[in-house]
């Protein structure tokens, strides 16, 4: 049997960092508002008779061939981090031969790690016949994630991929509600740029700070996060009523979320800001952890273009990416 599984990484336009139990609690009415867009992570996994395994990781280069399950659990390759917790937990009673690879650059701030393991569990679940629900796939991944990072971890990113479309996700004392927005993505891709930084970003180690901040009672802080909220709530209601002139409510968040922490912001964020807006851009917003990574450039259809070429000029990477309504997409074949 052959499966493949395609899922799409996000982009998230409010709200992140609040994701992030238990902060979330810290605020009321804790929300995000993020969307998938068309830079996928894929997996392969072909499954045979023999106990033998092979593991192809594109992005890093790496292939081994192993005897059997055990000898790849035993196994203290870094590169294999993010597959062991999934292989220990479905503890799969067949070879196989897995492939897989990622369209994000490392550290791109786009939850393509995220991405990968819902692809990789949604390739294990098809090959073993387990069914889950959305909320269990996602309490799953947040928690295998958080094993491998050793830190605290959000869980919104895990919502895009699945999911697909523009999400709205509420967090409350009961756990998360997610809700797909049904209005049209193409108001969305005419007027957002995604450009990398080309400096990865390190989102457990930044939300950590955060988290720390918040436990101790550090009240400007909590304040940013509140302002976070706020902004999130605003963007939520300019949605529905299909106003997307987000220039003022995407400065208010880059203004709360820079002053939550040093290490949301860059060097290289800040230079990338000051080119993107003298050439004509209304606004930037971090993706997600920030500190590196990559940035939405808010701009008006007409000034896309300009601003486009002033980053590449520069020397910043623009990324192909447009919001997609499909989420994981899985096909297997015997």
């Amino acid at each position: 049997m052959k499966i493949v599984v395609r899922s799409p990484t996000r982009v998230d336009f409010a709200g992140g960092t609040l994701d992030l139990w238990p902060l979330f609690n810290f605020v009321s009415e804790a929300k995000t508002i993020n969307a998938a867009i068309d830079i996928y992570t894929r997996v392969e996994l072909v499954i045979h008779d023999s106990p033998q395994i092979e593991i192809e990781i594109e992005n890093v280069n790496f292939k081994k061939n192993f005897k059997d399950l055990k000898e790849v659990l035993k196994c203290k390759n870094k590169n294999l981090n993010i597959l062991n917790p999934i292989l220990k937990y479905f503890a799969p009673q067949f070879g196989f031969h897995l492939k897989t690879s990622s369209q994000s650059p490392i550290g791109a701030g786009l939850g393509g790690s995220s991405s990968l393991i819902i692809s990789i569990i949604k390739a294990f679940c098809e090959a073993t016949k387990k069914e889950m629900t959305v909320y269990e796939l996602v309490e799953l991944a947040h928690n295998i994630e958080s094993h491998i990072l050793r830190t605290p971890t959000g869980t919104q990113d895990y919502i895009p991929p699945i999911m697909g479309g523009i999400n709205l996700i509420h967090y409350n004392y009961d756990g998360i509600k997610i809700e797909k927005l049904s209005q049209p993505r193409d108001s969305l891709n005419l007027r957002f740029l995604l450009v990398y930084t080309g400096k990865p970003h390190h989102s457990g180690f930044n939300n950590w700070e955060v988290l720390k901040k918040c436990i101790e009672g550090h009240k400007p802080t909590l304040k940013h996060l509140k302002g976070l909220r706020d902004v999130a709530c605003d963007l939520l209601k300019q949605i529905r009523t299909g106003n997307w002139e987000l220039k003022s409510l995407l400065r208010r968040e880059y203004r709360h979320r820079t002053a939550i922490s040093k290490a949301f912001d860059s060097k290289e964020i800040r230079r990338l800001e000051k080119i993107a807006l003298k050439n004509g851009a209304e606004s930037i917003k971090i993706c997600g952890a920030g500190g590196g990574g990559c940035v939405i450039v808010w701009c008006h259809p007409d000034k896309k273009e300009k601003v486009k070429s002033a980053c590449q000029k520069a020397g910043f990477q623009v990324l192909k990416a447009k919001i997609v309504e499909q989420g994981s997409l899985v096909t297997s074949q015997v």
